[in-house]
């Protein structure tokens, strides 16, 4: 049996991380991504960041980001290899 590919790995520094999760507030991330890096392994060997953000018309969010990739292609590869236990994982640029 095959084994499965090996996720992109994260580089140390880099433009893009990927978005991973949106809460209504910082209580909410912190345990969000607790629950996520449980749901998926490779998260594990992520830094998370917490970003507050106000999306017109819905409200104040803090989003749950991870990683650093040195470019697009890198963390929509590491998102594919996390989406199916994570549910959402885009690639987020800054």
């Amino acid at each position: 049996m095959a084994m499965p590919a090996a996720p992109a790995a994260a580089a140390k520094s880099g433009p893009y991380t990927v978005h991973l999760a949106s809460y209504r507030n910082r209580d909410g991330a912190l345990a969000g991504w607790q629950t996520l890096r449980r749901a998926a392994a490779p998260l594990a060997a992520l830094e998370p960041a917490y970003r507050a953000v106000d999306l017109p018309g819905r409200g104040a969010f803090v989003r749950v980001t991870a990683g650093h990739f040195a470019d697009k292609a890198a963390a929509a590869s590491f998102c594919q290899t996390i989406k199916a236990e994570v549910g959402y994982c885009q690639p987020l640029k800054g």
